[in-house]
């Protein structure tokens, strides 16, 4: 990686994604409502119990879909793709272990036990 690169986290806030792909909240809201940006792929609840502690959101998928808006085939590639990389996590799981929200792991807020064997969320 040269010095001036910078990594993207795999899952980021609202504000990320806001920055990342130039889009407003309004856009992004109206991507979800349509179903144009899809539960599961695009973006998840960090809480699904509680969907208003806020949105996660799929940083490869969501910039893909930016840069290929007028060919959604090559798209859907990319969906199918990531769809073959990750087929053996849930995209709960990956959340979890990839993305802290406030200091806090978002699997763990209630301090309930982890469904998952010991050091594999974290």
């Amino acid at each position: 990686m040269k010095p001036f690169e910078t990594q993207i986290p795999p899952w980021v806030s609202e504000e990320s994604i806001k920055h990342l792909t130039g889009l407003r909240e309004g856009k992004i809201r109206c991507l979800k409502e349509a179903g144009t940006w899809v539960k599961g792929l695009h973006f998840n609840y960090i809480n699904p119990s509680y969907p208003r502690k806020g949105v996660i959101y799929n940083s490869a998928l969501c910039l893909d879909w930016v840069n290929n808006i007028e060919t959604p085939e090559i798209h859907e590639q990319a969906i199918e793709l990531w769809r073959h990389r990750n087929k053996s996590h849930s995209l709960v799981r990956q959340a979890c272990s990839l993305y802290v929200v406030h200091g806090f792991d978002v699997c763990n807020e209630n301090k309930k036990a982890s469904p998952w064997p010991k050091g594999e969320a974290d």
